[in-house]
Parts: structure tokens; C-alpha cells; sequence
């Protein structure tokens, strides 16, 4: 009785729920704001589009966002002051971002955006940004999963109190000048790539896989590279500086072999191998 509703530049949807029946009915958010809203409807935010999001957005259990439709536009989900792009309380949802050559972007403007509990973020392609410029910063209390033939890139700075999980894709964290990548939850591998920039705080560890390419492409100290724990057979390539100062950088089959890039810096101290 209702049709479909279009959000159009200046179209705002303020708080509440939307529902939508499986009789053909959408609800396309092709621009405008969405503030304070709960969706219980999976969803599509199509290539072209450039939504807002005011006072954080709930996904009900079981419900999937997907950023971009897989066209050659960009579409970005844009996130204006400190939020939370959440699920239900005890809930699990999914946001995806999609396919195309367009990329397909949550992109936090002035504020921290924090990835909920229950809340999964994946990718679709090769286009996929959590975080689009230097400053952004996000929280995940939540999952990152980057599967086999998909890309996600951060850019900005991450901290990471869920899981981070690198399943055959690729990864790459804390692009950008002054950007931090924290890690005090999970970060694990299974092959594909992992590119750490920024500065490095590893509170907990972090565990690469077997067959997993690993770049530090940021600044670290021997301590925070003993912290990254990897396999034999494995080649950690140093882009970036690694600080060994006063320190003996000793590898072994809990390293991987380390690779000098064009970049890449090591700076004072011993290293030994086996």
C-alpha cells in the first residue's frame, strides 16, 4: 500500500525502523541521511550513491548491508561525528562491501566510528575502504573478515578489539601519514596478504598463517616485531623501519625469513639467524 520509497540529496529518514516485504517493495537510499535508524531489511546502498548517517545505524540479526552494487561508480556510507554502525544486542549482521570497479567506502567524518558487537565486515571485490582518508579512525569490537580474491583498505587509523581476519585476501592497514594500527584483540591469517603501515602497538599478538605475505610498511621496535607471530617458510618484507637499537633481532621459525624492500630500514643492534 506504501510502493517503494527513493531517498533522494535532501531526503531525511529520522529514527525508528524499516521493514520491508518480499513482494517486490524497496527501500533505496540513493542520497540524503539516514539518522537513528534501525533496519530490519537487508539493504543495498547502490554505486553512484553517497549517503549520511546521523546518531549511529542498527542492523537487526541476520540482516546485511551491502555498500555498492558492483557498477564502475563509487558509492560511500559516510558516518558524521563519533558512531556506532551496530547490530541488535546479541545479535549478528553483515555489512558488505561490494564488487565493481567502483570503490565502496565507510568513511567516518569528524569522529571515531565503531564497528559493533556482532557485526561483521566483509568485501565483496577489490574496492572495499574502511576508512577513505588520513585522520579517519575506527574501533572494531566486532569482525573484519577479508576472504579468498577480495581487498580491504584502511585508511586512517584502526583499533582492533575484535578479530581481524585475513582469510586469502588482501589486507591493508593504517594507510596514511601519522596513522596507528592497534591491535589488543585478534588479528590472524591463512594466506593471501597482510600490509601493516603506520605505527605499530600491539598489545596482543598477532598470528600469521602459513603462506600469508607479510609487509611492515610502517615503524616498530624489536619488541613489536616479536609480537607478530609467524611460521617458517614464510618472508616478512621490511618497507618501513624497524628500530633494533640496543636489541638483538633474532630469527627464527617464529619470524619467517625478513626481506629488506627498497624502503625499508633497520636500524642498530645484532641479528641473528639460525
Amino acid at each position: 500500500t506504501t510502493g517503494s520509497l527513493r531517498m533522494a540529496y535532501n531526503g531525511r529518514l529520522v529514527g525508528g525502523t524499516v521493514v520491508t516485504p518480499a513482494n517486490g517493495t524497496q527501500f533505496l537510499p540513493e542520497a540524503g541521511t539516514l539518522r537513528g535508524v534501525r533496519l530490519d531489511t537487508d539493504l543495498t546502498i547502490p554505486s553512484g550513491s553517497y549517503v549520511y548517517v546521523e546518531n549511529g545505524l542498527t542492523l537487526a540479526n541476520g540482516r546485511t548491508l551491502t555498500v555498492g552494487d558492483g557498477g564502475t561508480s563509487s558509492a560511500f556510507l559516510y558516518f558524521s561525528g563519533a558512531q556506532t554502525l551496530g547490530v541488535d544486542n546479541g545479535s549478528a549482521a553483515t555489512v558488505r562491501l561490494g564488487s565493481g570497479t567502483g570503490t565502496n567506502v565507510l568513511n567516518p567524518e569528524g569522529g571515531e566510528l565503531t564497528l559493533g558487537t556482532g557485526l561483521t565486515v566483509t568485501s565483496l571485490g577489490s574496492q572495499g575502504y574502511v576508512g577513505y582518508n588520513t585522520g579517519d579512525k575506527i574501533l572494531n569490537l566486532g569482525t573484519l573478515l577479508v576472504p579468498t580474491g577480495t581487498r580491504i583498505d584502511n585508511w586512517g587509523s584502526l583499533t582492533n578489539n575484535g578479530l581481524v581476519s585475513v582469510n586469502g585476501g588482501t589486507l591493508s592497514l593504517a594507510n596514511g601519514s601519522g596513522s596507528t594500527f592497534t591491535n589488543a584483540g585478534t588479528l590472524t591469517t591463512v594466506g593471501g596478504s597482510l600490509a601493516l603501515n603506520g605505527g605499530l602497538i600491539l598489545t596482543n599478538p598477532v598470528t600469521i598463517g602459513s603462506g600469508t605475505a607479510l609487509a611492515l610498511n610502517g615503524s616498530l621496535d624489536t619488541a613489536t616485531f616479536g609480537r607478530i607471530q609467524n611460521v617458517a617458510g614464510n618472508t616478512v618484507t621490511l618497507g618501513g623501519t624497524l628500530n633494533n637499537a640496543n636489541a638483538t633481532l633474532a630469527l627464527g621459525s617464529t619470524t619467517g625469513s625478513l626481506r629488506m624492500a627498497y624502503n625499508g630500514r633497520l636500524v642498530g643492534g645484532t641479528v641473528v639467524t639460525p
